[in-house]
């Protein structure tokens, strides 16, 4: 290696490459560095597989790797970025043009475009739509502090917004909507067949009055047993799974109320799917399809729209 200093030069011995780059990772075992690209690695068997396609720091890669059969096609599958949003609130501001007096003027200079005038907030409106077109909330502001008025309004909105997306609206089914569900072939989400040549049919039990894990079972079984048992709640809260309830989880092959197996063959996996906001049927949907487009009334965003917005 050599050490250059102004006009004097030294050639200094390199042992070990680690030695010379340990402090590149916070990790102090020992490294197995590529002369090549300086890359470390743990393990001197993970240095000679890389150096078989490394051509340097400049060089191209030359290491080929396809996609699995099966794992060569990609889909569309964020479903939840296709529906409309809840709400939004469409807004727009008016404002008084104010002329700029002298010495406010030359505070403000800080460039050569000379400012003449500035626009002042003298009033607001806005409309809150649903996803069905419907106006749910409107506010019509003119006066002072027209921005922190605006904010405070807006955040008010917000709560009653998150308030209304936490207590879905139940489905409601009509004559129409019961005859289009039960002749569905495909998912009207990602428009797949719902006919499933094998379909794991299980999912977890707990107790509601202790919380303890009970088992696995059918989802139809398990709503069937809740409307026996006319179940209201509210439900415990659930407990961690102990030893004994993971090898359960992991072992149980049939339903802790029919005894029937789990995995069914020619399965129709079909839910139905509909809008928690005004509770109209979407239509026939896959489980997991279903799930992905369930809102979240803390996480999902609340767009608003300003009419003419810059900067």
């Amino acid at each position: 290696m050599l050490i250059e200093s102004g006009e004097t030069q030294h050639y200094c011995y390199v042992k070990t490459e680690s030695a010379l780059l340990f402090d590149q990772t916070k990790d102090r075992n020992k490294k197995h560095f590529c002369m090549l690209c300086l890359t470390g690695f743990t393990r001197e068997d993970l240095l000679v597989d890389h150096k078989k396609y490394c051509n340097g720091v400049n060089g191209r890669p030359t290491r080929i790797e396809m996609p699995k059969e099966g794992e060569n096609i990609l889909f569309f599958e964020n479903f939840k970025k296709q529906m409309k949003m809840p709400f939004i609130i469409y807004t727009d501001f008016e404002a008084i043009i104010r002329k700029i007096l002298g010495c406010e003027h030359e505070r403000m200079q800080t460039s050569y475009t000379e400012k003449t005038e500035k626009h002042k907030a003298c009033g607001y409106s806005y409309l809150v739509v649903r996803s069905d077109g419907k106006v749910v909330g409107s506010n019509t502001y003119r006066g002072k502090n027209v921005v922190g008025e605006f904010l405070s309004a807006v955040l008010q909105e917000e709560e009653k917004i998150t308030e209304s997306l936490a207590t879905p609206k139940p489905i409601d089914m009509k004559c129409k909507d019961w005859e289009k569900f039960k002749n569905a072939k495909d998912c009207h989400v990602c428009n797949k067949s719902l006919i499933k040549d094998e379909f794991l049919d299980s999912m977890p039990i707990w107790d509601h009055d202790t919380g303890s894990y009970c088992g696995q079972s059918h989802k139809g079984c398990y709503y069937v047993v809740l409307k026996e048992i006319k179940f209201v709640g509210p439900k415990r809260e659930r407990k961690e799974k102990d030893k004994i309830g993971e090898w359960v989880a992991k072992n149980q092959e049939t339903c802790l109320f029919c005894a029937e197996p789990f995995m069914k063959k020619n399965f129709r996996d079909a839910v139905k799917d509909h809008c928690h906001i005004t509770g109209r049927f979407r239509g026939a949907a896959h489980s997991e399809c279903n799930k992905k487009l369930q809102i979240n009334p803390k996480m999902d965003p609340i767009p608003v729209v300003f009419h003419n917005l810059r900067g």
